[in-house]
C-alpha cells in the first residue's frame, strides 16, 4: 500500500460517510477516481469510449495497473485505527464482533493442536 493510495482513501471516507461500512462502495469510487476504469478508449476511434467489461477490469488486476482491493480495505482499516472521525457506524461492533472471532479461533486452535497430538502419540504406539 502506498501513500497515495492512503491519501485517497482518506480522503473518500471524509467525503463519502457512506463508504465508512461499506468496502464495496469505497472500492467503487477509488478506481472510478484513480482511472477510466468504466471507460476505455475505443480502439478504432481514440476520441470515443466504451464501456470497460468484467475480464478487462480483471486484467488490470492481474498486472497490477489497477490497485487490489485488499490494499484498499486494509488503507480504510489502518486509517480509521488512527483516525476516530473516519470510523463508520459499524465500527465498534466489528471490534467486538472481531474480539469474539478471536477467542473463537484460541479455542478451536487449542482443541485441534490437542487432537492433532493424541493422535500423533496414538500412532507412535502403534
Amino acid at each position: 500500500m502506498n501513500q497515495d493510495t492512503l491519501t485517497l482513501v482518506e480522503s473518500i471516507l471524509r467525503d463519502y460517510p457512506q463508504t465508512r461500512d461499506n468496502d464495496d462502495k469505497l472500492a467503487f469510487i477509488f478506481y472510478s477516481k484513480t482511472i477510466q476504469l468504466f471507460y476505455v478508449p475505443n480502439e478504432k476511434d481514440s476520441n470515443s469510449y466504451h464501456a470497460m467489461d468484467v475480464v478487462e477490469f480483471f486484467k488490470r488486476l492481474s498486472n497490477k495497473k489497477v490497485t487490489a482491493m485488499s490494499s484498499i480495505r486494509r488503507a480504510r482499516r489502518k486509517l480509521q485505527e488512527k483516525f476516530e472521525s473516519l470510523r463508520g457506524d459499524k465500527w465498534k461492533a466489528r471490534q467486538k464482533h472481531q474480539k469474539v472471532i478471536v477467542n473463537t479461533m484460541n479455542k478451536w486452535e487449542g482443541k485441534r493442536r490437542h487432537e492433532v497430538n493424541i493422535k500423533y502419540h496414538d500412532n507412535k504406539l502403534s
